[in-house]
């Protein structure tokens, strides 16, 4: 593979993760608002059948990852507590 096709294929991945953090958020956010923790909402995610951006099963860490990409304020305002 190319330095230029290597750079590309990243450049593609992470656009695919933006979005799908942009699509699932507002489902995240929703339950945030109930009042849901973070394994409360994985384990919502994952009766819906919602899968992560992998494929994979949700877990409370990968619901804070997307909380982090979607808020970047959010890290800063935990690094502060």
């Amino acid at each position: 593979m190319t330095v230029e096709i290597r750079k590309l294929a990243v450049e593609v991945r992470q656009r695919n993760a933006r979005e799908y953090t942009q699509s699932v958020f507002p489902v995240i956010q929703g339950l945030l608002r109930e009042g849901h923790s973070l394994n409360r909402i994985s384990k919502a995610l994952n009766r819906r059948q919602i899968l992560t951006t992998r494929g994979c099963s949700w877990t409370a860490k990968a619901v804070s990852r997307i909380l982090d990409k979607a808020q970047p304020e959010r890290r800063t305002q935990d690094a502060e507590i």
